[in-house]
């Protein structure tokens, strides 16, 4: 990436080549797009809403906060003035911000090592977040997913993992496909740590790109090896991970 570019703007660029290209097979299909909390800035968002047949799934701080949509009354609808577009807050570190869910399922599954865990999805619809002049955000409303892990005595194991599902498709996914497809990202980010952290990744710094990415390809390869050798199933993916749906 170069100095001067942001990383959000670097990952706009290879989103719309990637999307648009005349020779991809999924263009005009529906698409999903998975990122991390750094991509769930307005900037970056605002940019992907643009695209009709994408939808985008994106973890989020747990301490955002986001509004309802505002619903005028027969006295507000005469009001004059600048039109009212956000309704009240819903703070995610403020339960009592909170309403009802529109959705909400059970299910369980089983860990690697067999342990049976409970997974509940809860769902709030048409929630916003703040625009700016740029990005007209209170136009593009989007789903809220929380995420909450429990044992058998339902004590909550994690911290609820919260994801913004955004997109004029956004609805054609169930929350089990949503959540799903972020869990894909788990491979990514155990990829990232591992080799971090054990195989130096990190640790070659030249000017010369060519010679600091034939490093990145070795720490690859080295982790593909010791996947291998273990008999783990993992799969790597770009930087900003993308499954494509195709119906």
């Amino acid at each position: 990436m170069p100095s001067e570019e942001k990383d959000i703007a670097v990952a706009q660029k290879q989103l719309n080549t990637i999307l648009n290209h005349s020779s991809v097979p999924w263009k005009g299909k529906l698409s999903v797009l998975v990122v991390d909390s750094l991509y769930s800035q307005r900037g970056f968002l605002g940019e992907q809403v643009k695209s009709d047949n994408l939808v985008t799934i994106c973890r989020i701080r747990s301490n955002r906060v986001f509004y309802y949509q505002f619903i005028p009354s027969e006295e507000t609808s005469k009001s004059v003035g600048h039109p009212r577009w956000y309704g009240d807050k819903f703070d995610l570190k403020d339960d009592t911000t909170w309403t009802e869910p529109d959705e909400m399922i059970h299910s369980t599954f089983t860990t690697l090592k067999g342990r049976e865990l409970n997974l509940k999805l809860s769902c709030w619809n048409q929630l916003l977040m703040r625009g700016t002049k740029n990005y007209k955000m209170h136009k593009h409303p989007f789903r809220l997913l929380q995420v909450v892990v429990s044992d058998d005595q339902g004590q909550t194991l994690w911290k609820p993992m919260w994801l913004i599902v955004i997109g004029s498709r956004r609805h054609e996914l169930s929350l089990n496909e949503c959540h799903q497809a972020y869990r894909q990202r788990y491979d990514l980010e155990h990829l990232f740590r591992f080799g971090k952290q054990k195989l130096l990744m990190r640790a070659y710094f030249t000017p010369e790109v060519h010679h600091e990415e034939n490093w990145f390809q070795l720490t690859l390869l080295s982790y593909v090896k010791r996947v291998e050798s273990e008999k783990i199933s993992y799969c790597f993916t770009p930087s900003v991970g993308i499954l494509f749906e195709d119906n």
